[in-house]
């Protein structure tokens, strides 16, 4: 399986009505694409997979609320596998 993406990084691109983030991370070699997981505390710290892989190293996290962080974590996927998990918590 590939490596676990390194350099995990979150930004705001959307606050008010439309909350909406940006995670990023280095791209890992052998890599076919990224799987995206996000938690709240409001979720009761269940992980949620978003649809939507990335094969890029960010993606974009929309229809957010106005909760005080987010919780995130990226893993790189090949025909081989998934790597680990790399974590990363995003506030406001």
């Amino acid at each position: 399986p590939p490596s676990a993406p390194s350099g995990v990084s979150g930004s705001w691109t959307s606050m008010g009505p439309t909350w909406q983030a940006r995670i990023s991370w280095n791209a890992v070699s052998g890599a076919a694409y990224y799987e995206v997981q996000y938690r709240t505390p409001k979720t009761g710290n269940a992980w949620r997979t978003d649809p939507d892989y990335s094969s890029g190293t960010s993606y974009i996290s929309t229809g957010l609320m106005d909760y005080n962080s987010y919780d995130y974590r990226v893993r790189a996927v090949n025909a081989s596998g998934a790597s680990g998990w790399t974590e990363y918590t995003l506030y406001k």
